[in-house]
């Protein structure tokens, strides 16, 4: 293959990658618009519209996530008490069979980069830390060590004592070392 016929390639490539961004973007913007006018004001088919686009939309570290501006205006608006009421609901229960075990944590790795919502961060992060998953577990530390809450040093503490999961007990160590070294 020439080099000629590898950059038409190349460029080929980039067109159908733009077209099916393009094409994602359409359909984010969509859910975005459903969810964010909502007629009925329907706060927990908000919640569950909010959690399928986690299901689509993962959350990774570092880097900004789509659906931040819009549980930053559902935390802020009108209806956030409700919004987070459906939130704490989703990990003082045992996890709805239709929310992923990811979703949940991504959740709380979004929340966990909100600001404004102390009152929320206890109610949040304590049945978190009980979930049987790991993974939500996990997630609830970084959102605690994401609000920077020194209040809740007391709750990683007791939670140490209750971790099974090596990895798990491992990262709550660091965050727990962290906090009291920078003065909690």
């Amino acid at each position: 293959m020439t080099e000629e016929e590898k950059t038409k390639l190349s460029l080929d490539s980039i067109r159908v990658l733009s077209r099916k961004a393009i094409v994602r973007q359409r359909l984010m913007n969509e859910k975005l618009h459903r969810l964010l006018h909502d007629e009925e004001d329907d706060t927990d088919s908000s919640f569950s519209s909010f959690l399928s686009s986690l299901h689509e939309y993962p959350v990774f570290d570092g880097k900004s996530h789509c659906m931040e501006d819009t549980l930053r205006l559902h935390i802020t608006g009108t209806f956030s008490s409700h919004f987070l009421k459906s939130a704490t609901l989703l990990f003082w229960e045992e996890l709805p069979s239709d929310v992923n075990i990811h979703v949940a944590a991504d959740f709380l790795r979004l929340m966990g980069r909100m600001e404004g919502i102390e009152s929320w961060h206890k109610r949040l992060a304590v049945p978190a830390l009980k979930s049987e998953y790991p993974a939500v577990r996990e997630a609830a530390i970084e959102a605690i060590e994401n609000w920077g809450n020194h209040e809740l040093l007391s709750v990683l503490m007791l939670h140490k004592w209750d971790e099974k999961d090596p990895r798990v007990l491992s990262y709550l160590n660091e965050v727990i070392l962290d906090f009291v070294n920078s003065g909690a």
